[in-house]
């Protein structure tokens, strides 16, 4: 989660929250941080993905192609976009994860797979 701490000078600093494990992150860590959300607001995917590298994330190059890039940076989008009420986040919970569905059985069909395949196997 992300929000923003009005108190801080200069109007507004951005403070990152960790419900999970907690440790204190590197300098180039915070930085790549700070690169993905900034590749996430301007709809860089090249930058998005190279960060993503940086930071340690091995993606499959074979399954990465420029629609499926587009696709995800536009749902990862959604960390720096206005908040909506919750019936309209369901409504889009749903049809997102039918479409993503779809395009994973897409995917396998294309690349001759069976099984189930998690989200993860893309990264």
């Amino acid at each position: 989660r992300l929000v923003l701490d009005p108190t801080a000078p200069g109007g507004a600093k951005p403070v990152l929250l960790d419900w999970g494990l907690i440790r204190e992150i590197t300098d180039a860590e915070r930085l790549g941080l700070a690169k993905v959300f900034h590749s996430l607001a301007n709809f860089d995917i090249a930058g998005l993905f190279d960060v993503l590298e940086s930071l340690g994330f091995s993606l499959r190059q074979e399954l990465l192609n420029d629609d499926l890039k587009r696709d995800l940076i536009e749902k990862a989008r959604g960390v720096v976009k206005d908040t909506i009420n919750r019936h309209k986040t369901r409504e889009n919970a749903r049809e997102e994860l039918a479409e993503f569905k779809a395009r994973l059985n897409r995917a396998k069909e294309d690349a001759g797979m069976e099984g189930s395949m998690s989200p993860i196997y893309f990264l």
